[in-house]
């Protein structure tokens, strides 16, 4: 079945330039694949990138394997040490309105970066494996040892002002070889590993490896990064943890304390002994406990929340003197060694238990869920008589013994499980709904997970229109603008992939499904005889309704076991939504320059022409947008850009950057004159490339997701890609008109078969080509990734099928014919990156 999609995230787009000046100092969230995904230094990436340290370029990209200048290893560096203080900068190729001025006076005066003997800074020259090594070993202040290096096969391309100072950072495992026993001292450093550099360096700092009490007396401090305890009778206070914290086994059986401090990352428990970990008015999201030997206690205590609990060995974990959440989930892993021990006291939601054999004692307090998985073999449950577990679900065969109170048993080995004690004559429920052990009244509740609904799509006019997910069994579906309202709306399809959906209910009238497909007729849902013999609802009958507020339709979706979940669908009139009409970007010294509809992508695009010189200034925007909405530069609408009361806005670029100010701290090109020039957005971004980015307009009716697409047009003459050739068939020169390719391939027979297809980039800069590809009959979006060699690529189409996991048919390629049943004739984009750019390539496609 085929979707045309018109969702709330519309795409109309507008606020170009944003985009553009915003990229330069901000993160870039994208939804979907990310180049990072997979990546050998994927973890410290994406906490630099949830920690507003790494800037994308849109589109999920962040370009870890691109090698990086001085400048940006300056920029990197004094973003993640938070330097401030700078001085007057006398370098002959670093002026005032540089993007980097800020960032090279900052390196100076913290003093882990110096000019060359010429007057030079060279802010745009790579730099090295061993220059970067040199800054980090500045900024830690340590003492050299050119020792540590002599044992590098490489040893003797290590320049003699940096051999000390790479060994003290060997050392200090900050700098590591590579497999052949090199150090690769002259090689270009990417920045995946000036991150992973930099974030180790910063592991270093925030090692406390001698008893005492760390963070300030009062307030708080925030470190954006790792914090390690490799010693006892260590107290943190007063800290935010924005990564991780590793209590290690150099902590032995000695204490910990944590006092008001909250981390954001993951907390590794691998030492401490029975009194081991406090926790007082502290909050972590995620612990592990993996203890060699013997077993550690954690109490919490105060104002203190503990959300998640791994035990991978046995461990006492207690609340005492609690304000508090205090724990919350606590999973057993089947980590735990055999015969291992876990002690429970305070109030507990959920207890899941898959390891076997080990023995659980809840002397007092209480669970509201204990679950026991069915390879949990031989576990044995000690309930003092204080103890008390609301919920008790045994899949696996359980002894349980003691004086406490188990309110209800349920599983499907309940009933071959031993419960004993005067407390626990409870009725025992089978998983399947059996029978109980008693005749006291059964616990309606249903066990099991409720369904999902995974998809809804609306029929129109003979066609299907897909609505959004926004969360679990929540949708939104815009009525098409561009519908007449003379079609009739006469199903609504919902899928769930959980397996379990039984049927979907709206009021008295119930659809079941048919595997996992239920087909909703509108006419009973809204119980209207608009047109009986047409078999829908007009769309002009629904934009009726939808004329003052949008309407949400509450459907109740039953699971075969009989758990009930609401699903709701809010119907939304595309012609409510608030809209941009038209934006304009001044340039001064230059022309006005107006963002153009791009119907291919619903979207408006902003092109900087190369006709530009490069002087000429963006001072200000324009937009006209719907009266009495507002543009917010992120959906928490924490950032308002520009305000619609009388249906135009204006702001000059210093405006828009106060607007922002909680989002950004500084204006890092504010060189005293107004705006930003044209030389700095290309060198930013690179002349060729392409930026995308988002925002939001609100009114009191809706809000529409606004995308951007900035193209940064190539000198005269000069295409990224300059032909691409499918081979066998034909070779596609570009169109500098319209810059793009046009592939037709509408006259060839259905039979012809595509295998190779040949990509010529125009220069040697271009190094890499991506794609995100979406078949329709094919429920999954691939990613591909290939790089250039000597200015060429040749895609496989054989290779491709076979990653995509499509069988192998026994032919070289894919038909003619078989592709066109996969995609439609349109425009599609792929893109390419070099060293300094990020270029969308658009190619129509005829088939």
């Amino acid at each position: 079945m085929e979707f045309k999609s018109k969702t709330i995230r519309k795409s109309l787009v507008l606020v170009l330039t944003f985009a553009m000046i915003f990229s330069m100092f901000s993160t870039v969230f994208a939804a979907g694949s990310s180049d990072v995904d997979g990546h050998w230094a994927e973890k410290q990436l994406k906490q630099w990138i949830d920690n507003g340290l790494l800037n994308g370029y849109g589109e999920g990209v962040y370009k870890p394997n691109q090698t990086i200048t001085r400048a940006e290893a300056a920029a990197l560096v004094n973003r993640s040490f938070e330097h401030e203080e700078t001085a007057e900068v006398a370098f002959s190729d670093v002026a005032a309105e540089d993007w980097f001025y800020n960032e090279v006076s900052k390196a100076l005066t913290a003093g882990f970066m110096t000019g060359y003997e010429d007057g030079t800074f060279k802010p745009d020259q790579n730099i090295t494996r061993q220059e970067l090594a040199v800054m980090i070993f500045r900024l830690l202040d340590l003492e050299a040892n050119a020792d540590a290096v002599a044992s590098f096969d490489d040893v003797d391309t290590i320049a003699d002002w940096a051999k000390g100072e790479i060994g003290a950072l060997v050392d200090l495992g900050i700098v590591t070889g590579y497999n052949d026993n090199t150090i690769q001292p002259n090689g270009l450093t990417k920045r995946a590993e000036a991150i992973v550099m930099i974030e180790r360096a910063f592991e270093y700092l925030f090692t406390y490896s001698e008893a005492g009490t760390y963070g300030p007396e009062e307030g708080t401090e925030t470190i954006t990064h790792n914090v390690t305890v490799i010693a006892a009778d260590v107290t943190l206070q007063n800290l935010v943890i924005e990564g991780d914290l590793l209590l290690a086994e150099g902590i032995g059986e000695g204490d910990v304390y944590l006092n008001n401090v909250t981390v954001k990352g993951t907390t590794t428990i691998l030492g401490g002994g029975e009194n081991s970990v406090h926790l007082t008015d502290t909050v972590l999201v995620t612990v592990i406990v993996d203890k060699k030997d013997g077993k550690i206690r954690i109490v919490v205590k105060g104002d203190s929340e503990v959300k998640e609990v791994t035990l991978n060995s046995g461990a006492k974990l207690e609340e005492s003197d609690l304000d508090g959440a205090g724990f919350a989930d606590v999973i057993l892993s089947t980590e735990i060694a055999k015969d291992a021990n876990v002690e429970l006291v305070g109030e507990f939601q959920t207890v899941d238990v898959f390891a076997a054999t080990v023995s659980i004692e809840i002397p007092e307090g209480t669970v509201d869920s204990l679950n026991v998985d069915q390879e949990a073999e031989g576990v044995e449950l000690d309930l003092g008589k204080e103890g008390t577990i609301v919920e008790l679900v045994l899949d696996a065969v359980t002894e349980v013994i003691g004086e406490g109170t188990v309110e209800s048993v349920e599983g499907e080995k309940a009933e071959a499980s031993d419960v004993q004690g005067e407390d626990n004559k409870v009725p025992v429920t089978t998983g399947g709904g059996g029978g109980s052990s008693s005749d006291d009244d059964d616990d309606d509740t249903p066990s099991g997970p409720a369904a999902e609904a995974e998809e809804i799509a609306f029929q129109i006019g003979g066609e299907w229109f897909a609505a959004s997910y926004i969360d679990k069994n929540e949708f939104e579906f815009v009525i098409p603008s561009e519908l007449t309202g003379d079609e009739y709306i006469t199903l609504i399809e919902i899928e769930s992939t959980s397996s379990n959906a039984k049927e979907i209910s709206f009021g008295s009238y119930e659809v079941p499904f048919d595997g996992d497909i239920a087909e909703i007729d509108l006419l009973q849902v809204l119980n209207d005889e608009d047109d009986p013999q047409n078999d829908g609802v007009r769309v002009a009958t629904i934009r009726g309704e939808l004329a003052e507020e949008p309407v949400t339709l509450t459907g109740v979706l039953t699971a075969d076991n009989g758990r009930e979940t609401n699903v709701s669908i809010t119907l939304f009139d595309e012609n409510k939504l608030p809209n941009i009409e038209k934006a304009y970007v001044f340039v001064e010294g230059g022309e006005t320059l107006e963002a153009v509809y791009n119907e291919s992508f619903d979207e408006w695009t902003l092109t900087i022409p190369r006709g530009l010189d490069g002087d000429e200034r963006i001072t200000s925007i324009e937009v006209l947008a719907t009266t009495g909405s507002v543009l917010y530069y992120d959906e928490t609408t924490d950032f308002e850009l520009m305000n619609f009361e009388n249906g135009t806005d204006t702001k000059t670029v210093e405006e828009l950057f106060e607007a922002i100010s909680g989002y950004h701290d500084e204006d890092p090109i504010d060189s005293g004159d107004p705006g930003v020039t044209i030389q700095v957005v290309r060198e930013v971004f690179g002349s060729g490339s392409t930026y995308e980015d988002w925002f939001v307009v609100s009114n009191d009716y809706g809000r529409t997701f606004i995308d951007v697409a900035v193209e940064i047009e190539s000198p005269v003459g000069i295409a990224m890609i300059r032909s691409i050739s499918i081979v066998g068939i034909e070779e596609i020169e570009y169109d500098y008109d319209n810059n793009n390719f046009t592939i037709d391939l509408s006259g060839e027979d259905g039979s012809t078969m595509i295998d190779e297809i040949v990509f010529t980039a125009a220069d040697s800069d271009v190094e890499t080509f991506y794609a995100g590809l979406v078949f329709e009959d094919i429920d999954e979006e691939f990613v591909v990734e290939r790089t250039f060699d000597n200015k060429e690529l040749t895609i496989s189409v054989s290779e491709l099928l076979g990653e995509f996991g499509i069988p192998d048919n026994g032919e070289k390629g894919i038909s003619l014919s078989s592709l066109r049943e996969w995609i439609a004739d349109g425009t599609y984009f792929v893109y390419i990156e070099g060293e300094n750019f990020s270029k969308r390539v658009l190619i129509d496609i005829k088939l």
